[in-house]
């Protein structure tokens, strides 16, 4: 299938014109679409028009896509889908994420888990005229930016990533409830420092909301240490911010990125649909 490929910037993203995600693709070209995301970290679609079921096979066609294990964002129709809007049922109840307009700032996915998905697909239904932009930080990028002090001292380490720290941060409140999502989700080792196996670019792999320390070192030099990443991972020249119109469907490497919401007015609708799947190892950077 023959399409267009245009920059999103001078560093990195692609923008794909000429292909209707609503229709089933040949391999091929979703061999094209794989090279070209692990090239660019981010790729976007505009004018899409999708049902649920077409996004989830789309979805599929890179890696399978999982159930959403938070029932309180959960597609009412698919597990597979989750949904981020200001929406809210009749009775007051949210649907979705975010309803709030509270967001987590800059983050990777799932990253307080053993096996964190790694590669997301979000789309925009509806999207308010103004607000509510996607920013994406690339982390091939911010490794570059380190100095080589800084990546003498991450290079082979091992980062604890802890979802306390999240509920710390943005839901201090839950804690006192939390006790058995504290037990379902213990802290877990990642590695710092994630090697795409093709190219051999490395990439900065530090969660700001979860890393909440690094092992062989105390408190201090970790929050240091973290301190440099962080600064690093969301440098100006390593982010894309994204305008969202309906219709979009970006997809990202969620193991050499991070991503944020930008503020976003409630008075207007706001609704996107995500799905996330996992990477085979032997063609991304995974952090396990």
């Amino acid at each position: 299938m023959a399409f267009e490929v245009r920059p999103l910037t001078k560093n990195f993203g692609a923008e794909v014109h000429g292909i209707d995600l609503s229709e089933a693709l040949d391999r091929e070209t979703v061999a094209e679409i794989e090279a070209l995301w692990r090239d660019n970290v981010v790729v976007l679609f505009k004018r899409q028009v999708l049902t649920e079921p077409q996004l989830i096979r789309f979805t599929n066609t890179l890696g399978q896509a999982e159930a959403i294990s938070r029932t309180d964002i959960l597609s009412p129709y698919h597990p597979e889908v989750a949904y981020m809007s200001n929406f809210r049922y009749l009775d007051g109840r949210t649907i979705g994420a975010f309803a709030d307009d509270k967001d987590v700032g800059w983050h990777s996915d799932q990253t307080f888990r053993p096996k964190p998905a790694t590669g997301a697909i979000l789309y925009g239904v509806e999207v308010p005229p103004e607000g509510g932009d996607v920013s994406f930080a690339n982390q091939y990028l911010a490794y570059e930016r380190l100095s080589p002090e800084i990546r003498g001292k991450i290079e082979g380490r091992t980062g604890i990533f802890s979802y306390r720290k999240r509920l710390e941060r943005f839901n201090p409140g839950e804690l006192k409830d939390s006790i058995d999502k504290m037990k379902q989700t213990p802290d877990v080792p990642h590695p710092l420092v994630l090697t795409n196996p093709i190219s051999g670019r490395k990439a900065i792999y530090a969660d700001p909301n979860t890393l909440a320390s690094i092992e062989g070192y105390d408190q201090a030099e970790s929050d240091a240490i973290i301190e440099a990443l962080v600064e690093a991972a969301t440098h100006p020249d390593v982010v894309y911010r994204h305008k969202s119109h309906p219709g979009d469907v970006l997809m990202w490497d969620n193991g050499c990125s991070l991503h944020r919401r930008e503020g976003v007015d409630n008075g207007s609708p706001r609704l996107m649909k995500r799905t996330t799947f996992h990477l085979p190892k032997e063609k991304y950077a995974l952090p396990y």
